[in-house]
Parts: C-alpha cells; structure tokens; sequence
C-alpha cells in the first residue's frame, strides 16, 4: 500500500469552488451551454455533448464556465449514492457554463492532474469517502464548504500522471469503439430506413405500390402478425442461481443499445427446455418493468449454453423472415411494446400475445437477404467491438481500485505522460 500524504482538497484548488447558476425553463432555449444534471451523469468524461442553451451575463461568463480539466460533482440526488458522483470536462470548444446542483473544483495543475481525481472519485475509495459528507433530506447532498475540508491522498505528481495515463488508455480505447459502433450502426439503421420504411430499394421504380393496413406498400410486400413469421415466442426460466455452474442466464440488465450484454448475466444450475436455448438471431423482449418494458436486443453472437430469465421474452424468426431485417424490424417496435403492457402501476407485464398481436410487414425473401448481405458485416463487427468495450471496462475497473490505492506502484514504470494531461 502507499505512503502517500494526504491534505484537504481545497488545498489542491487553483480558484475556490464555485457552484452552478439557475436557469429556469423559461428563459432556456438560447445563449449558452449548459452542463446539467442529466449531462453529469450520462457522461463520466465530458466532450461537448447536447446541451440547454442559457443566457449569461459577461460577470456569469468569466466567473461560471468551465475550462478542460474542471471536475464537476452532483451537489444533490434523489439517490445518496448519486449524490458526489464526478465527471471531468475534457473538452470545451465552446463557451459552457453549469447548472446550480453542480459544484465546479477547478484543481492546481502544478501540484495535480485533474484526471487522477476524476479516477480518484469514480473509484470506491473516492465514492465512500464523499458518501462520509452525504446528508439525508428531501434528497441526499454535500455542500462545497464540506468537499473543500474532505482530505484526499496527494501522490507525487509524476505518480498521479502516470496513474491517469494507464487509466485513460482504456476509457480511450472504450469511447473510440462507442463511436464506430455508433456510425455502424447509423449506417445499418440509414439503409434501413430507405429499403424498408421509404421504400427506395433496389429496383422500386418498377414495382407498384398498393393499398394494405399500413398505407401504400409495394406489391408483392404483406401485412401480418408478427407471430406468422415466428417459429417461438416464450419467456424464459426462473432460475436458480449457481455461481459453480457453467450455464448461463440472461436478465434484463444485460438488454442494452439493441445489443445483448453478458456484463450482468448470472450463473444457473436450472434444468432448460431446448426451445429456451438462445439461439443467434433470436430477439429479446424486456417483458415487465417500468420504464424499461419493450426494451429489444438481438442475439448476434454465438451463445453456449445460455437462456433467458422468466423477465425476458425470446422472440424466435421462422424461415420465411431474414435474420438482419427481423432483428432491425423488431428494433422499432419498442415504443409499440412498450404500449402493450398490462398491469398495476408498480409492474407491467408484456405477454406473449401482446408481442405476437404486433403488426409485420413482410418484404420478399430475396429483398431481405439482400440486405443481409450488407448489413450483416456491419453488424457483426459492431458486436465484436461491444465484446472488446466490455472487456476493456472490466480490465479498467479491477486496475482503478488497485492504482488508486496504490497498491500497484507505477513510479518505476516508464510510462509516457504530458503536463496537465487532461
């Protein structure tokens, strides 16, 4: 473990900490960004995402920016565990303020590297230690005047550049695989949309359109129930649970950005159907919940082993759909889905009828296929880089605890760091 000093964090400030301006709804709309609360907590490290737009005073604009390297903390959540939470402004391009539930901590790059802080409070030493300020009342929340006073190790610089250094290659290499997963997947969705929803396919100038229960679609495309081009629809098993098994199953956490996650899956020693083996191709409907229900993933990988929990719906294609267009098919059903529930306000329940009910459009085999023969790469390297983020994010979160605690000692690594790395 480390010998590391320790100091209250005010001592580490390059200003003194200042929090955020109120800007109601009303006046919202132009001038300029704003972090909020939502931007906090969608984004760990911040680049210039979408932002509200507020007027500001040139007093305001010099005093309440933020600059690159600025960490932001959560003064208030509905949670206390949401309460501190950090994130680190990495990019500024443009003039950008803060809102008033978030403090500013704008540290002395001399004496830190702002990264190494922004690991620091991201990691479980960092989040218990802001937990010791949280106050319960109407929501939990810290005030600066007790951040200031919180005492926080002080590494030799050169460690806490070479600590961020190591930590940030991984988030890096994570936000870069987001990004190409993000236009291979604008890519795969565009082609859809022109094939299949404005019906610019190959060789549409010569096919009629004709009247059905959804409008005018091309002859020869038909209108059904989703359950006449499925060979299962079902949930899945209630498991019980094995950590020594070899047999997996698949909850709803693990159903996210339209790809199926094995990062909170669970291990199960419970006997399965074979109909309930996830299968590649097969589609996963969230089936109960609030909030999440409707939500769809699809299996694009090879799965052994593996099923669904009784919160999850498999819903299975037959041979008369292609799997790439069913998937994406499905994929825009969700608000639809959602719609469908049933239930008390608590816990709405998806039922198997309600998924089969759903109306299909059916465009000839050849057509689907055709587009699979594009598509279907994209897709995969999409899943492939899924595969690697969640690797990286593992490999990064058993490396945080261990260098921030300095229980790995990086001093004699030769590590290539630059001042005020951010």
């Amino acid at each position: 473990m480390n010998n590391w000093p320790t100091t209250e964090f005010n001592k580490l400030y390059l200003v003194n900490s200042r929090n955020g301006l109120n800007r109601p709804t009303r006046v919202r709309g132009t001038g300029f960004k704003m972090i909020n609360m939502g931007e906090l907590f969608s984004y760990d490290r911040i680049r210039n995402p979408p932002m509200d737009l507020v007027p500001m005073s040139e007093t305001e604009q010099t005093a309440s920016s933020v600059a690159v390297g600025d960490l932001l903390f959560a003064r208030q959540s509905l949670v206390a565990a949401g309460t501190g939470k950090c994130s680190i402004v990495l990019t500024v391009p443009e003039l950008t303020t803060f809102e008033s539930h978030l403090i500013r901590v704008r540290l002395n790059e001399h004496r830190t590297d702002p990264l190494f802080y922004y690991y620091y409070f991201s990691s479980h030493i960092g989040k218990a230690n802001i937990q010791s300020l949280v106050m319960q009342v109407a929501a939990a929340g810290i005030r600066a005047s007790e951040l200031a006073h919180l005492q926080v190790p002080v590494p030799p610089l050169p460690t806490q550049r070479k600590i961020a250094a190591i930590l940030s290659a991984y988030d890096e290499l994570i936000e870069n695989n987001a990004r190409r997963i993000a236009i291979l997947e604008e890519m795969a969705q565009a082609l859809y949309r022109e094939w299949f929803v404005h019906f610019r396919f190959p060789g549409h100038e010569e096919v009629p359109m004709v009247e059905s229960a959804l409008g005018p679609v091309p002859e020869g495309w038909q209108v059904t129930a989703l359950r006449m081009v499925c060979a299962y629809i079902n949930r899945g098993i209630s498991p019980k649970y094995d950590a020594r098994s070899a047999s997996v199953v698949i909850n709803q956490k693990c159903i996210r950005n339209d790809t199926v996650s094995l990062n909170a899956a669970r291990k199960h020693a419970t006997k399965v159907p074979p109909a309930k083996g996830l299968r590649f191709g097969d589609v996963l409907v969230n089936s109960t919940g609030i909030g999440t229900l409707g939500r769809v993933a699809q299996v694009y990988q090879q799965l052994q082993d593996c099923t669904v929990d009784s919160h999850v719906s498999i819903v299975r294609p037959n041979d008369r759909v292609a799997l790439d267009y069913f998937g994406l098919y499905l994929l825009g059903l969700q608000t639809y889905f959602d719609s469908r529930g049933a239930g008390s306000t608590g816990q709405t329940e998806l039922s198997r009828n309600a998924i089969g009910d759903a109306v299909f459009l059916l465009p000839p085999k050849l057509l689907q296929d055709r587009f699979a023969d594009i598509v279907a790469p994209m897709r995969t390297t999409m899943v492939l880089m899924a595969t690697k983020m969640d690797i990286l994010r593992r490999t990064r979160d058993l490396l945080l605890p261990k260098l921030i605690s300095g229980e790995l000692d990086v001093e004699e690594l030769d590590i290539a760091t630059v001042e005020a790395d951010v």
